[in-house]
């Protein structure tokens, strides 16, 4: 709407906006409290925001929380709230404010004008802040801490909620963690032992599979020796291994090429209708000039795709698997022009 100049504009204050950003203010300075408390007297606040969902409070520290610092704080505020202290909101001349409580006053930031607003929670905390706030500490509700962070040298910031807020916060964790033991088929109190046993099962499972990788990559270097075909005053090892990925082709590749110097090693694998491919030139094959980069491009355009590489090894992928035999060609060829 447009309004005109002396034209009288009624306003209407969401008052349940208004209650969970008063909570979220007096549980600012709760905490703040309770961080010096636990942290020591050089924690000053860095930095502030308050917003309906939550809020966050800057510190200034010298190291990362730990999690028992981090439970100390949330648990000494929440016994702020639950002594239900009066905060007491009201007006005070500066230099009498100033004398009567220091310059920890200033910990929002410096207030101008002559006459300061004081918020004071007796025994706790005081400050000069302008912000709407709750007539006792018992009024805030539970204070949860929801995440802390590093955001500059010197600053940690918690980021946390409170009241109902805090709540809802809870009550997401706890269908988090209902959800997982639905999963894991477990009473919620299982949980952990649940994910213990499937985390060792898991690094179990690891352990047999690289067992078997290192089994199929002796098994596939004894075969491709078998296939060594001649290339000039070279050897070259080709093979499609179908169900393998890159690294088991590099690991394959690398450590023949390395019992070979006079080889190269081209492999290809297949995801979906798309060869991949990884080369790897022998030691004295790379000294007449013949590189992975050369070999990769040669490989590529044979297949119809894109390749690149270092002077040690070249990957790339191709369109079809039609192309592999033109592509051993093309490197066969290479190899052989440099008789």
């Amino acid at each position: 709407p447009i309004f005109k100049v002396g034209e009288v504009v009624k306003g209407k204050v969401n008052l349940e906006q208004r209650k969970h950003l008063s909570r979220h203010h007096t549980a600012t300075h709760i905490l703040l409290g309770a961080a010096r408390r636990v942290l020591g007297e050089h924690v000053w606040q860095e930095g502030a925001q308050k917003e309906v969902e939550k809020a966050r409070l800057d510190i200034s520290h010298y190291k990362r929380l730990t999690r028992d610092e981090i439970r100390r704080i949330e648990e000494l505020a929440n016994r702020v709230v639950m002594s239900n202290l009066p905060v007491h909101t009201f007006f005070e001349d500066r230099n009498a404010a100033e004398q009567r409580y220091g310059f920890r006053l200033y910990q929002g930031g410096v207030v101008p004008g002559k006459l300061l607003r004081i918020v004071e929670i007796p025994g706790w905390d005081v400050e000069a802040c302008g912000g709407i706030h709750c007539k006792t500490t018992g009024e805030v509700g539970l204070i949860k801490i929801l995440r802390t962070e590093r955001i500059q040298d010197g600053v940690e910031r918690l980021e946390f909620a409170a009241g109902e807020m805090a709540l809802r916060d809870i009550w997401r964790l706890e269908g988090m963690v209902e959800e997982v033991a639905a999963k894991l088929e477990v009473p919620v109190s299982q949980t952990p032992k649940a994910i213990e046993r499937l985390s060792s099962e898991l690094r179990e499972l690891r352990r047999k599979v690289e067992k078997l990788r290192s089994q199929l990559s002796k098994a596939e270097i004894a075969k491709l020796k078998s296939l060594a075909v001649p290339a000039g005053k070279f050897s070259l090892y080709h093979d499609l291994v179908e169900g393998a990925d890159v690294d088991d082709l590099i690991a394959i590749a690398s450590q023949l090429a390395e019992e070979d110097p006079r080889s190269v090693v081209l492999l290809f694998t297949v995801k979906g209708e798309k060869p991949l491919f990884v080369v790897i030139a022998g030691r004295e094959v790379l000294n007449s000039g013949i590189d992975g980069a050369k070999l990769a491009k040669v490989i590529a355009d044979s297949l119809e795709g894109r390749g690149g590489g270092k002077r040690d090894i070249g990957q790339g992928v191709g369109k079809s698997r039609e192309f592999i035999p033109e592509a051993v060609n093309a490197v066969k060829k290479l190899l052989e022009s440099q008789a």
